[in-house]
């Protein structure tokens, strides 16, 4: 007499069902790529239980060399013990995640740092190794590219015809003569942006990263690190730093101001005042006077970052747009 086995009804059905849809992402070949060194992009990360333990699944797609373009490659890192996290940690900063701007308290904001620097397009230099019959890769860098894939079609297998250039598409905006590029935008300028049907916002630029159509603005009236990556495609104006006077208005303060700007380079001159990391300094932002921290000096590019009001992200300024503050 056959024996019946126990069913384990409709609950266990759907598990089954569900554990057929997702039994081969992650697994398979994972590096399908001989050793050498290879240039790829983080396409998708995400965290859950793959087999014993919690881990950190990402997955990133090759670039070059070109006979390998388009290859996906897995990469695991676990989170439930204090060595792996710190392999975690490495792995971040090669990848170009600050984590002195990064707060992290639990599995949801190291999701978020990999997908913010997988929405900006994040190029890494990677060594793929063989050792005892597997094939592992080791994050070297981040590193700049010209050229990258949309990530989710990407991961669907478009490979290179899903490929695209941001200064190619940035060229194509730019043949319109209305169109706003990122050439005509700075850190800390004020803009209009589209955020609905018929609706604009004021915002101030915080930051353009170097990949891509994305800016990052600060909206009116927003808190500090309140920030948000747009389209450079909804940036439809941006503000002159200060508007003209009428003939006639304003004469008398004008001549103050030049004054005092030329007491203040005399002062500058005599004491042969450099401004240096630590000092603080104050520069118009938009149609304001902020003050800032400086955090480095780049003599030789004329340029500093600050924070404004000592927290936040760091911006790039030009050292001739600051004003150092002198104590009494």
């Amino acid at each position: 007499m056959a024996r019946r086995t126990r069913k384990g009804g409709g609950n266990f059905a759907n598990k089954w069902k569900k554990a057929a849809e997702e039994r081969g992402e992650g697994f398979g070949d994972p590096v399908p790529l001989d050793p050498g060194t290879y240039e790829m992009q983080l396409c998708k990360a995400t965290i859950d239980d793959y087999g014993s333990s919690r881990k950190v699944m990402l997955k990133f797609v090759v670039l070059s060399p070109e006979d390998s373009s388009g290859a996906v490659c897995t990469y695991w890192e676990g989170v439930e013990d204090d060595a792996r996290l710190v392999w975690l940690q490495r792995l971040m900063i090669a990848l170009g995640i600050d984590l002195d701007e990064v707060e992290i308290e639990e599995e949801s904001d190291i999701l978020a740092a990999f997908d913010g620097v997988i929405e900006e397009g994040c190029a890494c230099r990677v060594r793929v190794i063989e050792k005892d019959g597997f094939t592992n890769m080791r994050v070297l860098k981040a590193i700049e590219v010209d050229d990258l894939f949309d990530p989710e079609e990407a991961l669907k297998g478009g490979g290179s015809s899903s490929r695209k250039s941001s200064d190619k598409e940035e060229e194509d905006e730019g043949e319109e003569d209305d169109a706003i590029t990122k050439e005509d935008l700075k850190v800390g300028m004020q803009v209009e942006v589209e955020t609905g049907p018929d609706e604009t916002t004021d915002a101030e630029i915080t930051s353009l990263p170097p990949k891509g159509r994305k800016v990052q603005v600060r909206f009116e009236n927003h808190d500090e690190e309140d920030v948000e990556l747009i389209d450079i495609g909804d940036v439809v104006s941006v503000y002159e730093d200060e508007e003209e006077p009428e003939d006639g208005q304003d004469e008398e303060s004008e001549e103050e101001d030049e004054k005092k700007d030329d007491d203040e380079e005399a002062d500058d001159e005599d004491g042969d005042l450099k401004i240096e990391p630590g000092d603080f300094v104050t520069f118009k932002q938009g149609r304001k006077k902020v003050e800032a921290e400086v955090v480095s000096v780049d003599d030789d590019d004329e340029t500093a970052m600050v924070k404004i009001g000592g927290k936040g992200r760091a911006i790039e300024k030009d050292l001739e747009d600051l004003e150092l503050v002198l104590e009494d």
